[in-house]
């Protein structure tokens, strides 16, 4: 796995442009950008793979953490928990909350496999990394990257469950399909 993680510097690069959110894409400058691509030498549906990311929100105003599963919109309705799912997939995000008050937002991405070559609703997760950005002040500062461990995908993995009562959530490190 090759993860591209930096700074925001030209937010048409990053895409906002497509996204035609009444925003004012200077403020999106300074928040992370995050591509993660891989090599994988199986074929056909061996290389059917899905990132599934979750987000947590804290510290803000004293409220409770919140986490929740990171999809884009068009997907919420399919009750799936990918937020990409293809062919040796490409993940890619770039998160920018700039009117958003003082918070850390923390995301766990991971790369995840469908036991039965995407037959059943049964999912592990191969590996996986945590990175985001603290907001102070309109100030962001990105989150160091780091790799997950196999405890935080199972807490993910049972807060997944209570979302997607159809799915199955496999505890521990996947080693492929099974």
């Amino acid at each position: 796995m090759d993860v591209f993680y930096g700074v925001n510097r030209d937010p048409q690069r990053a895409g906002f442009d497509t996204l035609h959110i009444p925003l004012d894409l200077a403020l999106t400058v300074d928040f992370p950008v995050c591509r993660a691509t891989i090599t994988y030498g199986g074929t056909g549906y061996r290389a059917a793979m899905g990132w599934i990311q979750t987000i947590t929100h804290s510290d803000r105003d004293g409220a409770p953490d919140e986490t929740d599963v990171d999809l884009f919109p068009v997907q919420e309705a399919a009750n799936s928990p990918f937020v990409t799912f293809g062919y040796a997939p490409t993940f890619f995000d770039a998160p920018a909350n700039p009117t958003d008050p003082d918070m850390t937002w923390t995301a766990r991405t991971f790369l995840t496999v469908c036991a039965d070559a995407v037959r059943t609703q049964r999912v592990g997760a191969l590996l996986g990394f945590r990175w985001g950005y603290a907001l102070r002040g309109g100030q962001v500062t990105p989150l160091p990257l780091r790799a997950t461990t196999t405890a935080e995908w199972n807490d993910q993995a049972l807060a997944l469950q209570e979302r997607y009562l159809h799915w199955e959530f496999k505890q521990g490190v996947a080693t492929g399909t099974e």
